[in-house]
């Protein structure tokens, strides 16, 4: 995170702390999505159910 900091610092662009993670994205909303993986490794997609 100390890494994208800096150098989104150097674009003049903010992290907004509260809603951001160095993680994976499975198990996770983003952008919007929620995304795991399924039976037979297959990684699936679904609109997240706050945005709905």
């Amino acid at each position: 995170m100390t890494y994208l900091r800096k150098l989104y610092a150097g674009l003049k662009l903010q992290i907004n702390e509260a809603k951001s993670a160095v993680a994976s994205a499975l198990g996770r909303k983003f952008v919007g999505y929620a995304l795991w993986v399924a039976k037979g490794r297959e990684v699936k997609c679904k609109v997240a159910q706050k945005p709905l």
